[in-house]
């Protein structure tokens, strides 16, 4: 370490030991330790979701994550790639108990439904007493309509009603009848309007299709229905909105429209890049509604629509063979109004499958065959500059004989993994088990831990681990290493070694640690004195043979340690956290060490001063340690309370009164 006198006064006392060191079973545990106190920076939470799908039964295999902040808080309709603490899947009876180690400063958890149908955005306080969360989107439910429906003799016919400020847009929708006029939703059980819900097989398909910011599709092609064989009839079925109305636009009412064609030539151009006004002059090809307010707290997921086709007299429910059929999004599409245009449009707020319609001359929508589900899957996207993950608005497409499309996009691959992550600092004093300066930055590395599922089940198939190492304050040479609770014979390792000769899976991620600062000696980055030096980054993953239920890998059985790197024997771990079987027990119980292993009692000194630290992280701010030779207690200034009460949060640098900044690093 440091500080010379402090360590020759620790050798002293080691020496007077050394000659009668006892087996360290036999040792006395210290009665005046508090083995209650686990030195943990997480505290445990326990969340009981269950899901209720659109047709109002439990849900099995429902997938959903928990975040520690808000994924819809940022940019309009985005949600963040940050991977959630939790993701997981309901079990056979549509619920699950998900245990969590939550940092102490986070207040709010959020439970997000990834797939359509299960409502957005619920919050959990880890202070409330209950903890229970139900995901149940909007029911999907047969609704008596005000207005008996209109006899015909010969299928469905409608006027046309025209809506829109001075613009060519249309419906054939009758309010009170097929729609409420107030909210927009339509009314299932109406002449038009009809239940098809979907199983969550296919909310999974169809969430591989357009994840979150994950594919890259060819928008310079065409996506736009063709109808081959006359006297086609076509439905369009709700799926979702892919969370773009989970965060701050909850309150648009967005619009999908069609409108239909024989000549893409004759489809009008943008005539005002500024304003992207389309302005349609044909009436063969006038935007006509398909769903006015998609958004899922008024439509359910599984809402059936059947489209119309104007024949220039009358809309009727028979496509001619040859008709071309293309797709619009307006956002906030559907605004009720008092005057005699019925609705309150805005065309530059509108962006279309057809790319000459765009002024970006690229398609807003991508329309996918499934072979599986026998239809078409149509994602939308609002914006040119968005994410462009084209899961603005999902849809499923069928029709009574065949339809095609203009060009073909290529499917994908449904991802075969999960993932989830835990994230924090780790931090060590290496003179165990003498008394160290209790700095905290002996070694000090950033990680994180990515469990990654089985698709389907709640089970990990393999771990990625990921380490940056941010400091060195030791004086001597030290190793870093991670054991894992499986048998070593039933796990491989991408990217590293699994160690020879160990009870459970090991690997050895330096054996010593100044490698990963190209072998620099002295004091690395622990004082502001001195230029901050980049490490290399330590990245592997370790896969099982059979994949686990994760209640039996939980994130707090992962056992980081550090070594010494002429000593492979000499260890110091995480309190409570049990040596390797390549490490020395018989140094259990001297010097100030009171590890007693019948207890499972393990790298205690007292009740103040382990020799690890875990610091967890909150995925936003990262932990600043202390400077060279700076006490802990001296940096953070309620560190010596966190015995009395656990859920301090007093590492949250970032929080008025807990630290002197100054003697952080």
């Amino acid at each position: 370490m440091k500080n010379k006198y402090l360590l020759l006064a620790a050798l002293g006392i080691g020496m007077l030991g050394a000659s009668c060191v006892r087996v360290p079973d036999s040792v006395v545990p210290d009665p005046s330790l508090n083995l209650d106190f686990t030195f943990q920076t997480r505290s445990e939470m326990t969340v009981d979701v269950s899901a209720i799908n659109e047709i109002g039964t439990p849900a099995p295999g429902t997938l959903f994550s928990i975040y520690t902040e808000n994924p819809y808080s940022g940019d309009e309709g985005v949600r963040t790639l940050k991977l959630p603490i939790y993701r997981g899947f309901t079990e056979s009876d549509g619920k699950i108990k998900v245990s969590l180690e939550v940092p102490n400063n986070v207040s709010t958890l959020y439970i997000i439904p990834d797939y359509a149908g299960y409502g957005s955005v619920q919050e959990i306080s880890r202070n409330s007493t209950g903890s229970s969360v139900i995901l149940k989107g909007t029911q999907l439910t047969t609704k008596a309509s005000t207005k008996a429906p209109i006899a015909l003799a010969d299928g469905i016919e409608r006027d046309r009603i025209s809506c829109g400020n001075n613009f060519h847009f249309y419906t054939y929708f009758i309010p009170e009848m097929d729609y409420d006029s107030t909210t927009g939703a339509l009314t299932v059980g109406s002449e038009l309007v009809s239940s098809d819900p979907i199983s969550n097989e296919m909310k999974d398909y169809v969430t591989s299709l357009f994840p979150e910011k994950g594919n890259n599709f060819d928008t310079d092609k065409c996506s736009d229905l063709i109808v081959e064989e006359g006297g086609t009839e076509i439905w369009l079925t709700f799926i979702g909105d892919g969370g773009y109305t989970a965060g701050r636009n909850s309150y648009y009412k967005n619009s999908i429209f069609y409108y239909t064609y024989t000549d893409v030539d004759a489809l009008p151009r943008v005539e005002n890049d500024t304003q992207r006004r389309v302005f349609f002059k044909s009436d063969e090809c006038q935007p006509v509604y398909a769903f006015l307010n998609i958004n899922p707290e008024t439509t359910a997921t599984g809402t059936k629509v059947q489209l119309l086709y104007w024949n220039g007299s009358k809309f009727v429910t028979e496509f001619p063979a040859g008709t071309k059929i293309g797709f619009a999004l307006e956002v906030d599409g559907y605004r009720p109004s008092n005057n005699t245009t019925g609705f309150s449009l805005n065309p530059s707020s509108m962006v279309y499958s057809t790319p000459k319609l765009n002024y970006s001359n690229e398609s807003l929508s991508i329309v996918i065959k499934s072979e599986v589900y026998d239809c078409y899957i149509m994602g939308m996207e609002f914006g040119f500059t968005e994410d462009r993950d084209f899961n603005d608005a999902l849809v499923k497409i069928t029709s009574s004989k065949d339809i095609s499309i203009t060009s073909e996009q290529q499917n994908v691959e449904s991802e075969t993994e999960i993932s989830s992550i835990q994230e924090g600092t780790l931090a060590f004093e290496d003179l165990w088990p003498y008394i160290g300066d209790y700095d905290f930055n002996d070694f000090v590395t950033d990680y994180s831990y990515e469990f990654n599922k089985v698709k389907g089940t709640n089970n990990i198939s393999s771990i990625k681990i990921t380490y940056v190492p941010r400091a060195i304050g030791a004086g001597e040479e030290n190793g870093f290493g991670i054991e894992f609770p499986v048998a070593a014979a039933s796990v491989t390792a991408d990217g590293a070694s699994v160690e020879e000769g160990t009870a459970n899976a090991t690997v050895i991620v330096y054996n010593n640690t100044r490698s990963a600062f190209g072998g620099i000696t002295g004091e690395i980055n622990t004082s502001s004195k001195m230029g901050k030096i980049i490490s290399d980054t330590s990245s592997f993953t370790v896969r099982f043979a059979s994949p686990i239920p994760e209640n039996q890998i939980p994130f707090s059985s992962l056992n980081p340690f550090l070594f010494k790197t002429g000593n492979r024997a000499k260890e110091i771990h995480l309190v409570d956290h049990a040596p390797t079987s390549k490490a020395d027990i018989s140094l259990f119980g001297t010097a100030y060490d009171k590890s007693y292993i019948p207890t499972g009692t393990y790298y205690r000194m007292d009740n103040k001063f382990p020799w690890a630290l875990d610091i967890a992280s909150d995925g936003i701010t990262v932990w600043r340690y202390p400077s060279e030779r700076i006490n802990i207690a001296d940096a953070y200034l309620h560190y010596s309370d966190w015995i009395n009460d656990s859920s301090l949060s007093w590492f949250d640098w970032t929080v008025d009164g807990n630290a002197n900044i100054n003697n952080l690093y």
